[in-house]
C-alpha cells in the first residue's frame, strides 16, 4: 500500500493554486506550470500558456533540458486536451541545448525573430512616406485578427494568429498602419506585448515586407515624438526581407535572436472541416447542373 501511495504522487500534471503555495513556486499571471512531482516535491517543471490567447496553441515559456521524459509527458498531455500546436522561442546564442532537446523531439523551426534597440532617433520628414499610423479601437479588432492570418504560414493560418481578445486586451498599446487613401484596409501593425515593458511586435505581411521601414518611421513619430517615448525595442521575423534585416543591423543593436520552434500535436481531420461545413458538396447531375445535395463522407473516401 505504501509503494502504491508513492507512486500516486510520482506524477506530471498541471500545478493548481494550491500546489504553487505548497511548493514554494511563484505565481505567474496568465501562465501554468507542468511538473513532475517526486516524493511530495517539484523535481522539474515547463512554464506554458495560451499562446497569442489561443484556444488549440500553448507556447511553452521555460524548462529543464535534461527532462526529456517531462517534455514527452507534456506533449501527451496537450495532444489529449486537443491542441493544436505548441510553440516555443528560443534564444540561438543562450539556448542552444533547449533547441536541440525541442528538435530531438520532433519541433520543427517555424521562423526566426529579431529583436532591435530603436535609440538616438532622428527627427526626419515624413511627406516622402506613404504610410501613416494610427492607435487601434474596438472597431478595427476584427481587421488586425484577418491581418494576422495573412501574416502567418499559409499552413498554420487555421491557428497561429493572435484571438479577437488578444488584441481587446491591448487597444491601447496597439498601432496601425494605413495607405493615406485607404483607412479601410490595415496593410501591418505593431502592438507591445507586456504593458511594463516598452517592446512592441511587428506583424507585416509578406507581401508588405517592402514596406517595413515606412512602418517603423511612422510609427517612431507616433510612439515617440507625439506620445513622448524616449526609446522603445521592436521585434520583426522572416517575414522581412533579408537585406531589410542587414539594415537594420547597420543601424540598430541587435538585442537577441530566437529560433521560433513549432510541434503539431494533431494531425488534421479532414473529415471533420468537411463535417464542419455541413457535409454539403456539390454533385454533377446530368444535365449539367450542380446540386447541394448532401453527402455522407466517410474516412476512408478521404486520402491526404
Amino acid at each position: 500500500m505504501i509503494i502504491k501511495s508513492l507512486k500516486s504522487m510520482n506524477k506530471s500534471r498541471i500545478l493548481n493554486l494550491i500546489d504553487l503555495i505548497r511548493f514554494k513556486k511563484d505565481f505567474i499571471w496568465g501562465k501554468d506550470y507542468f511538473a513532475k512531482i517526486e516524493n511530495g516535491k517539484v523535481a522539474s517543471s515547463i512554464l506554458f500558456s495560451r499562446y497569442l490567447a489561443s484556444k488549440k496553441v500553448l507556447e511553452i515559456h521555460e524548462f529543464d533540458s535534461q527532462e526529456a521524459e517531462l517534455l514527452k509527458d507534456f506533449l501527451n498531455y496537450s495532444t489529449k486536451k486537443k491542441y493544436q500546436y505548441i510553440i516555443s522561442k528560443l534564444c540561438e546564442s543562450t539556448q542552444i541545448n533547449e533547441i536541440e532537446m525541442l528538435r530531438a523531439n520532433g519541433f520543427l523551426r517555424l521562423t526566426r525573430e529579431y529583436t532591435f534597440n530603436y535609440k538616438d532617433f532622428k527627427t526626419i520628414s515624413l511627406d516622402t512616406i506613404p504610410v501613416i499610423c494610427d492607435q487601434a479601437n474596438k472597431k478595427k479588432v476584427k481587421d488586425l485578427v484577418h491581418l494576422c492570418k495573412n501574416a502567418q504560414p499559409l499552413e498554420f493560418r487555421d491557428y497561429l494568429f493572435h484571438s479577437p481578445k488578444f488584441f481587446k486586451e491591448r487597444l491601447d498599446d496597439t498601432y496601425i498602419f494605413y495607405a493615406p487613401k485607404n483607412m479601410e484596409q490595415p496593410l501591418g501593425c505593431a502592438y507591445k506585448l507586456e504593458p511594463e515593458k516598452d517592446l512592441f511586435e511587428f506583424v507585416i505581411p509578406l507581401n508588405q515586407s517592402e514596406n517595413f521601414l515606412s512602418f517603423l518611421l511612422v510609427f517612431v513619430d507616433k510612439f515617440i515624438h507625439f506620445e513622448k517615448n524616449e526609446s522603445f525595442s521592436f521585434i520583426v521575423n522572416e517575414n522581412i526581407d533579408e537585406s531589410i534585416i542587414k539594415q537594420l543591423e547597420g543601424k540598430f543593436e541587435l538585442e537577441s535572436s530566437k529560433q521560433v520552434l513549432i510541434h503539431k500535436t494533431l494531425a488534421k481531420d479532414k473529415v471533420k472541416v468537411l463535417e464542419k461545413l455541413g457535409n454539403k458538396i456539390q454533385i454533377p447531375v446530368t444535365n449539367g447542373q450542380v446540386t447541394n445535395r448532401s453527402k455522407s463522407i466517410h474516412r476512408g473516401e478521404l486520402r491526404d
